[in-house]
């Protein structure tokens, strides 16, 4: 069956994964506040982080679901969509680093207040580093659903298949000359083979 270890990392990597989307859509909104008071307009990163911050929501809530349920259509989903984020939040962190001095250029332009700039510079660098961590938390959540689609699959391998042709269940009058010949043993009190009945 499923290993409850291995469960139990996986789900709770996807609850900080789950929380570092709901961090994203926050940033957004703050950002949104913060800058409308400098008369700056950055509505592609707004939409970038909310788009981000849902995106990774849902997936993640789509690994715990398979996970808590051994589903394996869910995991399966969910190391593809994880996949197609990592890349993006590589390509993201890499156009990111190479456009810091531009970025940098346009908020001292652009943004009057000091303190402000201060502001908004930490909050890139710390986004930087977020995305990037997120990358690698990704390579690791893919390695766990996959041991755990692995695992599901081998115990469904394992368990008959009642539809498979030939195998059948047992019939009603086998059921009950097993339980007497289990009840027979019992009072006779003799070894654990089974008494055939005449």
């Amino acid at each position: 069956m499923i290993n409850k270890c291995f469960k139990g990392v996986f789900i709770g990597v996807n609850i900080l994964l789950a929380i570092a989307g709901v961090l994203f859509i926050a940033s957004a909104s703050l950002l949104h506040f913060f800058l409308q008071a400098q008369d700056v307009d950055i509505s592609l990163v707004e939409e970038v982080l909310l788009f981000l911050g849902g995106g990774t929501l849902v997936v993640n809530g789509l690994g715990i679901y398979g996970a808590s349920k051994h589903k394996i259509w869910p995991l399966t989903a969910y190391i593809t969509a994880t996949l197609i984020g990592m890349i993006v939040f590589l390509m993201l962190g890499a156009q990111t680093v190479k456009l810091r001095p531009v970025i940098l250029k346009y908020i001292e332009h652009y943004v009057k207040s000091e303190d402000a700039r201060k502001k908004i510079v930490t909050g890139l660098d710390t986004g930087l580093g977020a995305i990037f961590g997120l990358a690698g938390l990704e390579v690791l959540v893919i390695i766990l659903a996959s041991v755990l689609i692995h695992q599901l699959q081998r115990h469904q391998a394992a368990m008959p298949d009642p539809t498979r042709e030939g195998a059948k269940p047992p019939a009603y009058s086998e059921l009950c000359q097993m339980t007497d010949t289990i009840s027979i043993e019992q009072l006779s009190g003799d070894s654990p083979k089974l008494i055939e009945s005449s």
